[in-house]
């Protein structure tokens, strides 16, 4: 009979343990979760302007003739296709934020007949729980500003048109 009872009485002892180290792990959990989910949504957001960049750069190599018209151009096809987020593979982009695009044209040293321009996108980050987290992981400089953006760059080399 004192073996039932003391089995009895270290059963009641543990009632209630598993629930005590769930609540202690869950904070836990919790965060490492977030975390995931923060950054692959920014590794997402930037392999989609990486992919948003090189299909741009390619409609710019097959319709543009001339550095002149490549701004207008870029400008033209993120505001009738990306900038609103109406395609659908970057309706992504458009829930972080604002996209823009610049071009900078530069001299083509190594080839006279050709000209070049470097092509950057700029995706402003709305502020949200997915900033706001990057600015609590990123080490504060004097000086530095929070992450706010993320950018993707590129260089064009366009051929002349033959005068």
């Amino acid at each position: 009979m004192t073996h039932a009872r003391a089995s009895i009485a270290v059963a009641q002892r543990q009632h209630g343990v598993a629930a005590i180290e769930f609540a202690l792990m869950v904070g836990l959990l919790l965060v490492i979760f977030s975390g995931i989910l923060t950054f692959s949504s920014f590794f997402l957001a930037q392999q989609k302007m990486n992919h948003l960049l090189g299909d741009l750069s390619r409609q710019v190599s097959m319709q543009v003739k001339a550095a002149d018209g490549i701004e207008s151009f870029v400008n033209e096809q993120l505001a009738e296709n990306y900038g609103k987020g109406q395609a659908k593979s970057d309706a992504f982009l458009n829930w972080f934020g604002d996209l823009s695009a610049e071009v900078q044209s530069q001299a083509c040293t190594s080839e006279p007949l050709y000209d070049c321009a470097q092509l950057s996108l700029k995706l402003d980050l709305e502020p949200g729980i997915l900033s706001q987290t990057l600015d609590l992981l990123t080490p504060e400089k004097e000086g530095a500003d929070p992450l706010r953006s993320l950018s993707a760059k590129t260089l064009l080399v366009l051929r002349r048109p033959h005068s």
